[in-house]
């Protein structure tokens, strides 16, 4: 009669110590991916908003081709800043 194997720990062959190397390791790139990806996004964001000025600047060059006297509307932005411009001189009033 064959008798039982008993274990008697990890073959010698397996790191017990890499399996915490690996969570670490992974942790540590996710890190790294979600920060990247944040940053990824400011980046398009401002890119956005580039893109959109450039095609305003476009567009506001063709009007002037076709007609000298136009003048750009004021978009909502522009009326934002004109807004807090106005808060920020009443604040500096002295009542």
């Amino acid at each position: 009669m064959i008798k039982p194997f008993k274990p008697i720990g990890p073959p010698p062959f397996i790191d017990p110590i890499e399996g915490e190397w690996c969570r670490a390791i992974n942790l540590e790139e996710n890190r790294a991916l979600d920060a990247n990806k944040a940053k990824l996004d400011a980046l398009r964001l401002r890119d956005k908003k580039r893109t959109e000025e450039k095609i305003d600047g476009l567009y506001d060059a063709l009007q002037r081709k076709i007609d000298p006297d136009y003048k750009r509307p004021p978009s909502a932005a522009d009326v934002n800043n004109i807004f807090e411009a106005a808060q920020s001189i009443i604040r500096s009033w002295n009542w």
